[in-house]
C-alpha cells in the first residue's frame, strides 16, 4: 500500500502542471507523516534513502535538445553532476575545469592554471584585488594588530592599520628593517632614533651606493671612529645649495672652494679661512708639528689678541705684527716706537728693497745691524709716482739695460754712500776729455720746479735738471722705461659697467694721448694698473675691469714708454771731471800770473834804478 502511494504521489508530481488544484501546495514525500515544509515544494526526508536524480553517459547528457536552465543530471562517465547555466554544462565537482577550488584535509586550494580575481574578472597576475580609490584590498589582523594594503591619493600604500610598528623581515628570520609609528626607521635595529638609523657590528659598512660608472659610496663605524666616502679611485665632494664646496681627491688633497681646478696641495683652499680663538684669553693660529707629531715646531698666529706673528720653538717669535697700530718687528718682541719696521740683528735681503709711503712699508724703518742687498732686476722697470718697484722690470739707460737693487720714489738718506768702482771689474777705455766735461756742463741749466703729483710732494720746491733737457746736452745719463704720468689726476664722477669692462667719467678732460694702453688708479689705499679698452670722448676712458667694487676711483694718470730718470751719478762724475778741468785751467792761470807778477816785480825794480840815477 506505502510503495502505491509513492507511486501516486510521483505521478502528481510529474503531472503538477495539469493539476490546478495542486498548484499552490507542498508535497512532502517522507516515512514519518510529516508534512511538508511550506517554502518547499517538495520535502522529502530520509535518513536511510537519497534522491537518485537520472543518470547518463556524456554523450547523452549532450545530445539533449533544448535543455531548459537549471537542468541538472548525472554523468556517469564523468562521474560528476552537471547542470546546465543557460549556456553551456558546468560541472559540480571540486577542481574541475569549472571549479577550481579543491578541499583538503585541512586546507582548500586552487588548481586554476590562470589568474585568479577578486573584484575583478581581468586579473592581471596570480591573484589580483581590486577595490575603488580609498579602500583597503588585503588585510591580515591577529584581533589587535593588523597590517593591510591600500590604494589612496594615487598611491599605493603598505603597512599597518592598528598602532603598531611595520617590521621587514628574509629568509624567515628576525626583522631586518623595521618602520616606527612616528615614521624613523631602523636597518638592523628595531628602535631607530631618528628618522634613518643603520646599526651594524663594529667595523662594517652601513650603507653603500655603487654607480653604473663604478663609483663607490660608503660609511662604516667601528672602533674609535666613523668613516664616509669613496671606495674607488673617485672624488668625494660635500655639496652645499648645488654646488661644490669641498672635494677630497683621491690622493688625500682637500680642496675647499676649489673650483677651476684639482688641488695640488693637501689643503688646498680658496678664499679665507677663519681661525677663532677659543674665550678672550686664549690665542689662535695654526700649531706645525714634527713627523711623528710629537712637538711642535712652529706656530702662526697671535701671540696676544693685537699682536700675530711667526713663533718657532727655538727662535720665539721672530715676525710680529701689531694688529691695531701697523707696526711690524723682526727679531724684536716689539716694534720700535714711531716706526712701521723695526728689526733687530744683519739683515739679508736677495732681491730689490723698496718702500712706499703707502704701499708695502708705510712710513719710517729702523733696522738694527747691517743690511745686505744681493740681487738686482736685469730686465724691465717701471716705477710709478707713489714709489713701488714691479719685480721682472727694466731700465734701458744709454741703449741697454742695467740692474736696479733698489728703488724708492723720494730720498734715500745715509751717513755715507759707496759705489762699487774697482778697476778688476771694469774694462777701462781711457780717461775722460775734461776739457769737453766742462763744457759739457756750462751747457747745462738748474732749474726751480714743483711737482705735479701734490698729494705725494705737495708744494715743496726743487732745484734741480730736467730730463729732456739733459738728454740735450749729455744723453749718457738720462735713462727711459715705462712709467705713469698725472696727466688726468682726478677722481670720477661716475662709474658705469659695460660688457666689457667699466666706462669712468670725469668732470675736466682726461687729457688721455691717442695711443694709451694703461692707466694707473687708487682704490683705498691700493695702486691698480688697468688696461684701456677704450677712449670714447675727452672725459670718457673705457677700462678692462672684473669687479672693481667701488663707486669712485682716484685717477693718476696714463702709463708712458719714454719716461726719462737722470742718472745724478753720471752728472757728479762729469762735474767731477769738469772741475778737474776748471783746476788745471786755475793752475795755468796761477802759473801765468806768478811768471806776470815777477815781470811786473823787475820793471818796479828798473824804474826805481833809473829814478835815483
Amino acid at each position: 500500500m506505502k510503495k502505491v502511494l509513492i507511486l501516486y504521489v510521483l505521478t502528481l508530481c510529474l503531472n503538477v502542471g495539469s493539476l490546478s488544484s495542486l498548484k499552490a501546495q507542498s508535497v512532502a514525500i517522507n516515512s514519518d507523516k510529516s508534512t511538508a515544509d511550506p517554502s518547499a515544494l517538495l520535502d522529502i526526508k530520509s535518513i536511510t534513502k537519497g534522491l537518485l536524480i537520472p543518470r547518463m553517459t556524456s554523450t547523452q547528457r549532450t545530445g539533449i535538445l533544448s535543455p531548459v536552465k537549471g537542468l541538472m543530471v548525472y554523468d556517469i562517465t564523468t562521474d560528476g553532476f552537471w547542470f546546465y547555466d543557460g549556456a553551456a554544462w558546468i560541472v559540480l565537482a571540486a577542481g574541475s575545469s569549472t571549479n577550481y577550488w579543491t578541499a583538503g584535509v585541512n586546507d582548500i586550494f586552487n588548481n586554476n592554471t590562470g589568474n585568479v580575481g577578486i573584484g575583478t574578472s581581468t586579473p592581471l597576475i596570480k591573484l589580483s584585488v581590486q577595490t575603488g580609490t580609498g579602500n583597503y584590498g588585503i588585510v591580515h589582523t591577529d584581533g589587535i594588530t593588523t597590517i593591510g594594503s591600500y590604494i589612496g591619493n594615487s598611491k599605493g600604500w603598505l603597512g599597518t592599520k592598528s598602532n603598531h610598528p611595520l617590521a621587514f623581515f628574509t629568509n624567515n628570520s628576525n626583522e631586518q628593517m623595521t618602520l616606527l609609528t612616528n615614521g624613523n626607521l631602523g636597518i638592523g635595529t628595531d628602535a631607530p632614533s631618528s628618522r634613518l638609523t643603520i646599526q651594524t657590528p663594529n667595523n662594517a659598512d652601513g650603507f653603500t651606493h655603487i654607480s653604473d660608472g663604478g663609483i663607490i659610496l660608503k660609511e662604516a663605524v667601528g672602533g674609535v671612529s666613523a668613516t664616509i666616502g669613496t671606495y674607488s679611485a673617485h672624488t668625494f665632494r660635500l655639496v652645499s645649495n648645488g654646488s661644490s664646496v669641498i672635494n677630497i681627491e683621491p690622493g688625500g688633497y682637500v680642496g675647499v672652494g676649489v673650483t677651476d681646478a684639482l688641488p695640488i696641495y693637501k689643503m688646498d683652499i680658496a678664499n679665507r679661512i677663519r681661525i677663532r680663538s677659543s674665550s678672550v684669553s686664549s690665542t689662535a693660529g695654526i700649531a706645525l708639528n714634527n713627523a711623528t707629531n710629537s712637538a711642535v715646531t712652529a706656530f702662526i698666529g697671535t701671540k696676544v689678541l693685537d699682536m700675530v706673528g711667526i713663533y718657532g720653538n727655538v727662535a720665539g717669535w721672530s715676525l710680529l705684527t701689531n694688529t691695531t697700530t701697523g707696526d711690524v718687528s723682526i727679531g724684536a718682541l716689539t716694534a720700535q716706537s714711531g716706526y712701521k719696521l723695526t728689526v733687530q740683528g744683519n739683515q739679508y735681503v736677495s732681491g730689490k728693497l723698496f718702500t712706499s709711503q703707502n704701499t708695502e712699508v708705510g712710513g719710517n724703518a729702523l733696522v738694527f745691524g747691517k743690511m745686505t742687498v744681493y740681487g738686482w732686476d736685469p730686465f724691465t722697470y717701471s716705477h710709478n709716482s707713489y714709489g713701488y718697484a714691479q719685480t721682472g722690470e727694466g731700465v734701458i739707460y744709454n741703449g741697454t739695460s742695467f740692474n736696479v737693487s733698489i728703488d724708492a720714489a723720494q730720498s734715500v738718506m745715509a751717513s755715507s754712500f759707496l759705489c762699487i768702482s774697482d778697476a778688476r771689474v771694469k774694462d777701462i777705455v781711457g780717461t775722460s776729455n775734461s776739457i769737453k766735461d766742462l763744457e759739457t756742463i756750462n751747457a747745462l741749466h738748474i732749474t726751480d720746479y714743483t711737482m705735479k703729483d701734490k698729494i705725494m710732494y705737495g708744494n715743496n720746491p726743487f732745484k734741480k735738471v730736467i730730463a729732456q733737457e739733459v738728454e740735450k746736452v749729455y744723453p749718457q745719463v738720462i735713462s727711459k722705461h715705462p712709467n705713469f704720468i698725472p696727466n688726468i689726476y682726478q677722481q670720477t664722477n661716475k662709474i658705469e659697467k659695460t660688457a666689457n669692462g667699466y666706462l669712468l667719467s670725469f668732470n675736466n678732460k682726461h687729457n688721455l694721448g691717442k695711443a694709451a694702453k694703461k692707466i694707473q688708479v687708487m682704490i683705498g689705499h691700493e695702486s691698480r694698473q688697468l688696461e684701456i679698452r677704450s677712449i670714447p670722448s675727452a672725459n670718457q676712458v673705457e677700462i678692462k675691469a672684473a669687479d672693481l667694487k667701488t663707486d669712485q676711483l682716484f685717477v693718476y694718470g696714463e702709463e708712458v714708454d719714454d719716461f726719462r730718470s737722470v742718472d745724478y751719478e753720471g752728472l757728479t762724475t762729469l762735474n767731477i771731471s769738469a772741475t778737474q778741468e776748471l783746476s788745471k785751467l786755475i793752475k795755468k792761470q796761477e802759473t801765468t800770473i806768478e811768471k806776470q807778477q815777477q815781470q811786473i816785480e823787475q820793471l818796479l825794480k828798473r824804474m826805481d834804478a833809473l829814478e835815483k840815477r
